[in-house]
């Protein structure tokens, strides 16, 4: 593109340290974002300086796309002044402005005590005619606007505008000096290393707030993942030149890889061509074919002056090691009951953790929470108030690597000097050689530091740290100020080391992505046109590379149920399978050849070729594999070739998510994988995706499983995504906040509109017809370009279910019950007794007898022992099961018919209904009047799901008897579900394995067990007091959820009232644990 287009610019060439960094260069294009990459000292930094005009090119000049253009520097140490208040620090970006309005403010003043002295009042009403015709030039009234409009966009609430800069950690500060220059409407943006002393929140953040700007913006980071989120170009610079690849980061690195194959097989092929073609003139030497060497001699002169190919430079692999002494004892620290703080502000309070020999552990967390001050904890540089930090006591040697230890070096000293100094017992030719692996040149040893980049003061702050033996690294922020391939060389350092591994750290990978909304919202089409499986309409999806594996779980998972589980771990090897069939065939072929030798000869040749083939897939690590996962996915053994189709859904399940992982996928994306799965299942499928690294996209109306696994929340709501971080409890708080703060600064801009309009009315024509006029054009602008948004509220569903009196006391007995399929028996000898009220939640396996349970009650099983007798006065029951929006349901009569219209199918089951109330229950399920006329076969499955409810609702009951009812809701449909359960007065019998759900709705849980009904008189934490394999699973996952509920012991000796006293605390940890839930119920009705 031509330097002249909007927002383009370029930069000459730059002599600096005998080096030239940038010969030629240019981008352009409204919202391009380009990421500026290269080694530690090959002056990305003074590029952008220079661009900026910070300084000046020692050749060339920078060519800008116009001469008034604005260019903003978010440099690395940005400065805020932490005296102002975050109004007053974002009011300083309007320095014109600011300078109007305070000579306005005097003047008005000095006018004030003016009123005798004609001649000085009318020097000062011709100033105030000249201040306010300046005002509207620098458009002195949308200052406010801007200001109002912006602080929320950055995650700033209305009370904070009056809070001190001083009072805000360094990514709060970060965004405020990001906003001081995007409020300078800025044609370019430069941002120097964004990202460093920022916490993983703020990062995040950032992403997703710079995505959201079409300022073109040219960016210097050595976080991988942060370039891989926004860029889309690439400029590498290297040795003063700059090459241009477009895509992210992971793009770049393919794109670079073949070039430089392809460029070094050129240049090897054109060496060669030189090298034959010097050969030949050397043979033809002179006499009869001295005009054909001299000939040849004139084309290599010419090839060599004008056309050679440039070898690729291929950089020497930096390559470090951590020394070791030795080996630690097997414990290495020890952190009981810590309390400590400056102050009033609390940093840790009953903290406690056991560090392990040879675990490498990574410390997160916002900023300010104390993840250094842990470090410093640790190495006894800070003491601690309460509790105690020890280390291990045998061999146990720290070595710190602290967050600014490249700021504490000593500036005046040179490179070599720098580490002989730390290095007591090394020869100087070892640092030398450490230097020299470190990418420190001979001619660079003797070099002061002040003369270095940020970058390489960091690899000699390194090299001091490698001096030192160790069995334990404690490392705060090693990868700021390193550039990519300083990382890279750590990462591999790092996992070649065999001692233990303490580190702070905000680089990222394996995010955990939760994919929220409503049911129709299109959440499984993007997971499908992501894996490939669907066409967008418009735009592509750009992935990280173009052989990049992406593993789609589907809401139906597919297996072959006559295959044994062996069989169908082993059909996701396809290629492997198929050589290996070849050569068992080949094998076979060979024993029967022995006569025919030209036939053994075509075999043995195959077979040359067939084992060099298993060797290139790797072949002999598939049964490897296997076992390995087979382990992980805790698969039993039934029988001793047991079929995919004798386990549950929820084991199948596990083999269909294997199967996906055996391929090594760069992306796991996971539709619905809790659906028609029991809770046995939900909670190992959570702690084993835990493990997994492979970032993961999720579809999920579960809502604890999204608690428990989601590092970010991506709602879709009408066509546009918005992105929280956090998991799903924090998703909900964090857009409550977000709609609050919102709608607060909507209405009341609005009631800046409406108040300027009045004002335009009264002042009508005549002698304030001007400054009418003026507030009519601020208007039309604002209306045109100012106006903020007002948040969407979703309309509140509200159902009730009908009820037709009350029941008799007692509505279900169960006797002695007996029942079973075959051999396989269900219920041996269960009792149970239901009242009026209660609302029950029956739990357990797959497999387990919950279903077949529920159509016992209801007589659509008939009993082979016992008695199940409903009560005699007035029990009409109303029942729900789990699969009834499907057409091939047993149940025929239950199941939709995909032919029939949305109307049709509810007025059919609604005898008593008239029309209207039909049309407005459909509508308060979000039926739209235009969607009453589509056929069932057209609606998404949620959809159906909720056209199910329809038709179960018109039937009035006292008891509701529902099989997995939340299977296919979206979350909003939970929510209205829940409270349409809690205000039905008549009895309800649910099986879920929704716990969230269930947490909410019941007061007693029946768990299916050993062929009988275990009973539990109290709601779902009752079950968990009671039930301790259960409440130790709970308490894992609300300790991970950092909800402190105090951890579960065995039993033991204890005193009667340290008994009574334990059961306190217990149960007072529950009845937080419950009004919490509540409460953030509570924030999703934010008005």
């Amino acid at each position: 593109m031509p330097l002249g287009a909007a927002g383009a610019v370029g930069w000459g060439s730059v002599y600096y340290w005998e080096q030239y960094f940038l010969t030629t260069g240019s981008f352009s294009q409204r919202g391009e974002k380009v990421g500026l990459v290269g080694v530690n000292g090959a002056g990305k930094t003074t590029q952008l300086r220079i661009i900026a005009g910070l300084e000046d090119p020692d050749a060339g000049a920078v060519v800008k796309a116009k001469d008034n253009m604005r260019i903003a520097f978010l440099s690395q140490e940005f400065e805020v002044c932490a005296s102002r208040t975050v109004r007053e620090e974002f009011l300083a970006a309007f320095e014109e402005e600011m300078e109007v309005r305070s000579r306005l403010e005097k003047v008005q003043a000095a006018l004030e005590g003016a009123t005798e002295d004609m001649d000085l009042m009318g020097r000062l009403l011709d100033e105030l005619d000249l201040l306010q015709r300046r005002s509207q030039d620098v458009d002195l009234g949308m200052v406010e606007v801007k200001i109002q409009k912006l602080m929320p966009e950055l995650g700033f609430a209305p009370e904070d505008a009056d809070r001190l800069v001083a009072s805000f950690s360094g990514g709060w500060q970060m965004r405020m000096s990001l906003g001081k220059i995007l409020l300078q409407d800025p044609d370019l943006l430069l941002l120097d290393e964004p990202t460093n002393h920022v916490d993983l929140d703020t990062i995040e953040w950032l992403e997703s707030y710079l995505k959201t700007q079409e300022v073109p913006m040219v960016i210097i980071s050595h976080d991988r993942a942060f370039l891989d989120q926004l860029c889309t170009k690439i400029v590498e610079t290297e040795f003063g030149v700059s090459k241009t690849y477009k895509g992210n980061y992971s793009e770049y690195v393919l794109a670079k890889a073949i070039w430089v194959e392809t460029q070094y097989a050129a240049w090897e092929k054109q060496q060669k061509e030189i090298e034959q073609t010097k050969e030949l003139i050397n043979r033809l030497g002179a006499g009869v074919n001295a005009g054909r060497a001299s000939s040849e001699q004139k084309k290599l002169e010419k090839l060599e002056k004008e056309g050679l190919i440039e070898k690729p430079f291929q950089r020497k692999q930096l390559k470090i090691r951590f020394p070791e002494r030795g080996q630690s004892g097997r414990t290495v620290l020890t952190i009981r009951n810590l309390e400590f703080g400056f102050g009033e502000e609390k940093l840790f309070n009953n903290a406690n953790l056991i560090v392990e020999r040879g675990e490498k552990i990574a410390i997160i967390g916002p900023n300010g929470c104390g993840k250094s001050t842990l470090l410093k904890l640790i190495l006894g540089m800070e003491k601690t108030q309460g509790g105690e930090v020890l280390l291990g006591e045998h061999n146990v040697l720290p070595n710190y690597f602290e967050q600014n230890q490249a700021e504490a070096l000593d500036l005046e000293k040179t490179v070599l000097d720098t580490v002989a100094e730390a290095a007591e017992d090394w020869k100087i030719d070892d640092i030398k050689g450490l230097l020299g692996r470190c990418n420190f040149r001979d001619d660079m040893l003797d070099r002061k530091v002040q003369f270095l980049s940020g970058g390489e003061k960091a690899r000699l702050a390194f090299c001091k740290f490698l001096v030192t033996p160790s069995t334990l690294l404690i490392l705060d922020e090693p990868t700021n100020h390193l550039d990519i391939p300083s990382k890279e060389m750590l990462e591999e350092a790092i996992s070649e080391y065999t001692g233990t591994v303490i580190t702070v750290s905000h680089d990222r990978c394996g995010e955990k992505v939760g994919l929220v909304g409503v049911n129709g919202a299109g959440k499984t089409t993007q997971l499908r046109i992501i894996a490939g499986l669907e066409d967008p309409d418009a735009g592509a999806v750009v992935k990280a590379k173009d052989n990049m594996r992406i593993a789609f779980l589907s809401q139906e998972f597919e297996v072959c149920a006559s295959r044994t589980v062996r069989e169908e771990f082993l059909a996701a090897f396809e290629e492997e399978m198929e050589v290996r069939s070849r050569l068992e065939k080949v094998q076979a072929a060979l024993e029967g050849a022995t006569e025919d030798m030209d036939l053994m000869g075509r075999l043995l040749d195959e077979l040359e070729l067939l084992q060099r083939r298993s060797q290139d897939v790797d072949l002999g690590m598939v049964e490897v594999k296997i076992q390995k996962l087979n382990a992980r996915a805790r698969v039993r053994s039934r029988g001793r070739r047991p079929l995919v189709a004798s386990f549950s859904g929820g084991w199948q399940m596990r083999m269909s998510l294997g199967k996906i992982l055996l391929q090594d996928p760069d992306l796991l994306l996971l539709d619905e994988p809790t659906n028609h799965v029991d809770l046995d299942t939900i909670e190992w499928l959570e702690s084993y995706l835990k493990t997994q690294e492979v970032p993961m996209v999720i579809i999920s109306h579960d809502r604890a499983f999204l608690d428990q696994l989601c590092t970010k929340i991506v709602e879709t709501e009408f066509g546009v995504s918005k992105t929280y971080k956090g998991n799903y409890s924090e998703y909900v708080l964090a857009k409550a906040i977000w709609v609050e703060t919102q709608y607060a600064a909507w209405e009341k801009q609005q009631k800046e509109i409406e108040q300027t309009k009045e004002l335009i009315n009264r002042l009508g024509a005549g002698v304030n017809a001007g400054r009418a006029s003026s507030e009519q054009k601020k208007l039309e602008k604002l209306e045109k370009e100012g106006l903020i948004e007002k948040p969407f509220q979703r309309k509140q569903l509200k159902i009730r279910f009908p009820e037709r009196g009350q029941s008799g006391r007692t509505v279900l007995t169960i006797r002695n019950l007996e029942f079973g399929f075959g051999e396989e028996k269900l219920f041996n000898n269960a009792n149970l007794i239901v009242e009026r009220g209660e609302k029950i939640a029956i739990i357990g396996p797959n497999g387990c007898g919950k279903s077949t349970l529920l159509k016992l009650i209801l007589g659509m099983e008939k009993t082979q022992g016992g008695e199940v007798l409903l009560g005699e006065h007035n029990v009409l029951p109303n029942y729900f099961e789990q699969n009834q929006i499907h057409v091939h349901d047993l149940y025929q009569a239950e199941a939709l018919d995909l032919e029939k219209t949305v109307l049709d199918t509810v007025a059919e089951a609604a005898e008593d209904w008239k029309i209207d109330d039909i049309k407005g229950l459909l509508g308060r399920c979000n039926f739209r009047d235009d969607m009453l006329d589509r056929k069932v076969q057209f609606l998404s499955g949620g959809e159906k799901a909720r056209l199910a409810f329809c038709k179960f609702l018109v039937t009035p009951s006292t008891l509701l008897i529902l099989d997995e009812p939340t299977n296919h809701l979206d979350i909003p449909s939970k929510e209205m579900l829940e409270e349409a359960i809690s205000e039905y007065t008549g009895t309800v019998i649910t099986v879920s394995h929704d716990r969230y759900f269930v947490k909410q709705i019941v007061n007693r849980v029946i768990e299916v067990k050993d062929q009988t009904i275990q009973d539990y008189q109290g709601d779902y934490n009752y079950y968990l007091e009671r039930n301790l394999e259960a409440r130790e699973r709970e308490l894992a996952r609300e300790e991970e959820l950092e909800e402190k509920a105090p951890k579960v012991k065995a039993k033991s000796k204890m005193s009667k009232a340290e008994k009574i006293a334990r059961k306190k605390q217990k149960m007072q940890a529950f009845q937080q644990s419950k009004q919490k839930s509540k409460s953030l119920k509570n924030a999703k009705r934010w008005k």
